[in-house]
């Protein structure tokens, strides 16, 4: 098995979550992630008041936006993708 392909299958083997923001969605190793990642381990960051690059507040036109990049990403269904990472969110929350 080649490298790379180790790596992406641990992210889907040890279950883990990753947290997106609309920033990291910008970057190709993260874009990679995401697309390798299943979908059902993937919940947007929301506690962070600030973005690193551009200091503006995060609103849901920012999560929206996020949600978006992702299914570009993943090449997948907006709606789904939506109904998938709200499933992620109440399950880690509660």
């Amino acid at each position: 098995m080649m490298k790379n392909q180790k790596k992406k299958n641990i992210y889907i083997y040890i279950y883990i979550y990753i947290f997106v923001n609309l920033d990291m969605t910008t970057t190709k190793k993260v874009a990679d992630l995401i697309h390798s990642v299943p979908i059902d381990r993937i919940v947007l960051e929301t506690d962070a008041l600030f973005t690193k690059e551009s200091k503006k507040r995060y609103d849901y036109k920012i999560l929206e936006d996020t949600i978006t990049q992702i299914a570009k990403i993943k090449k997948s269904n907006l709606e789904d993708i939506t109904i998938q990472i709200q499933a992620n969110t109440k399950k880690i929350l509660g």
